[in-house]
């Protein structure tokens, strides 16, 4: 029922109701009235796709004859359908049951759009492998291969497995569910297989699945001890050391080691010189050839004591001389701060290489403070910023500043870090004048004798502290 209408006649008849026309003459076909005035829909009415208003005409009547005509405008009121409650009306919604397919797919496949349970499933249509190779001699349980499906189900689950005659005992590979391939014997390429064909099987939840084959392949494994680039089965010298393995084993050594002939090198290294240029003498001598010719000498410089390249920067130079007594000079320290440097020979048998020597590198002067006057006492003068004693990484003692740490700012400024002013940054032309990172705003120097305790006229409070 949408309402009831009533009428009221002065001598009491029983009156009926009728629709009538509207105004344009239409009769509102989704509805009908009762004689007692009660008004229904001949259909359901839908909101989305149904006028949300109507305009019918009601007529009343007596028994004789007398009537009574009346328009009136009935609203169609919405009621929010959202199935899958995720706020957007059913209508409107692509998806009902919020399942990932869409309505439209699920009615094309002939799942409920309006069961989450109900979904579109394809099967799995290929399966890609990532991998495929082992080399020999690797342990049981090495990594093989990685498989995976290819389904367009979005969030399908696989399982993977061998399909026979693979699945046997003697199939020297498994396959876990997940699609990992594993080694289950330690191969030999000499001896063994070098292609093994497998078929793979992928399922999904819904039990569909695809197969499809692969070749896995064992590689060689190069067993080079000398690491020329030849294998040691074909190596005429299997150690490097510069004789054949026939003679090697003619003399009475090993043809597999190395030092059986000939011993490395023995060096000292000597010293290492700065000079007032800021070149290095380095200097290095022989003390023993270990029974072998000496083909090459030099110094090893790293940045680190260690002479391993991940840990250092390091740098293989030759040296000048003999092999008895020889020397390097470096024009430019390659490393700030400190250097490190080794002697070293070479003879058949290898590099020999002397103890490890320290060089500290002094730091380079700074660009803000310009040309300097040096002083006695390693005072410094500098015709804008004062008398000051410089030490290292920034730190210096300013004649009137006391304990100052320094930070270049561009080449020709600075900042400078008080205990009790902050930050403070200044340059030559601006000086006695210093911007206050604390205050915001300007300080002036007051200037005074060596030794006086520093006094600012601070722009901030416009008064001197």
């Amino acid at each position: 029922m949408i309402g009831k209408f009533y009428s009221t006649d002065r001598n009491g008849h029983s009156l009926t109701f009728h629709l009538g026309t509207t105004n344009s003459g239409l009769q509102p076909s989704p509805f009908f009235i009762t004689k007692e005035g009660v008004l229904k829909t001949r259909t359901a009415i839908d909101y989305e796709t149904n006028a949300t208003e109507y305009e019918i005409g009601v007529v009343v009547r007596d028994p004789h004859g007398g009537r009574a005509d009346a328009n009136f405008n009935i609203k169609l009121l919405n009621i929010v359908e959202d199935f899958d409650l995720d706020g957007e009306e059913d209508h409107y919604d692509l998806d009902d049951d919020d399942d990932g397919f869409s309505d439209i797919d699920e009615l094309a496949y002939g799942s409920d759009p309006f069961d989450s349970q109900s979904v579109i499933n394809h099967a799995p249509e290929d399966i890609l492998m990532e991998g495929g190779e082992i080399e020999e001699n690797q342990p049981v349980g090495t990594v093989v291969a990685r498989f995976t499906g290819v389904d367009k189900d979005q969030n399908d689950s696989f399982s993977y497995g061998l399909i026979a005659p693979e699945i046997n005992e003697e199939f020297p590979f498994k396959l876990s569910p997940m699609g990992v391939l594993r080694s289950e014997k330690i191969f030999d390429y000499e001896g063994d297989e070098h292609n093994y064909s497998l078929s793979v099987r992928v399922r999904d939840e819904h039990n569909t699945s695809f197969e499809k084959s692969f070749v896995v392949s064992l590689r060689n494994q190069v067993e080079d001890m000398d690491g020329d680039g030849t294998e040691d089965a074909h190596d005429e010298d299997r150690d490097g050391d510069g004789y054949s393995n026939d003679q090697e084993v003619k003399e009475g050594t090993d043809p597999d080691n190395q030092y059986s002939i000939i011993h490395k090198p023995l060096v000292e290294t000597v010293s290492g010189e700065l000079d007032e240029n800021g070149s290095m003498l380095f200097s290095g001598r022989l003390e023993d050839n270990g029974q072998g010719e000496i083909s090459d000498f030099g110094f090893v410089i790293s940045s680190g004591i260690s002479m391993d390249a991940k840990r250092s920067k390091v740098y293989w130079i030759r040296g000048v001389g003999t092999s008895d007594e020889f020397m390097l000079r470096v024009k430019n320290a390659p490393f700030e701060k400190v250097l490190y440097f080794r002697s070293w020979a070479k003879n058949a048998a290898g590099y020999g290489i002397g103890p490890v020597r320290k060089m500290r590198i002094p730091e380079p002067p700074q660009l803000w403070w310009g040309k300097v006057t040096e002083e006695a006492g390693d005072w410094k003068t500098s015709s804008w910023f004062g008398n000051f004693i410089y030490f290292e990484e920034g730190w210096l003692f300013h004649a009137k500043l006391g304990w100052l740490y320094s930070s270049p700012d561009q080449e020709d400024s600075v900042w400078l870090w008080m205990e009790k002013e902050g930050w403070l940054w200044t340059k030559e032309g601006i000086w006695p004048y210093l911007w206050s990172d604390q205050m915001g705003d300007w300080l002036y120097l007051v200037p005074g004798k060596v030794g006086e305790r520093a006094r600012w006229f601070d722009y901030s409070t416009e008064s001197y502290r």
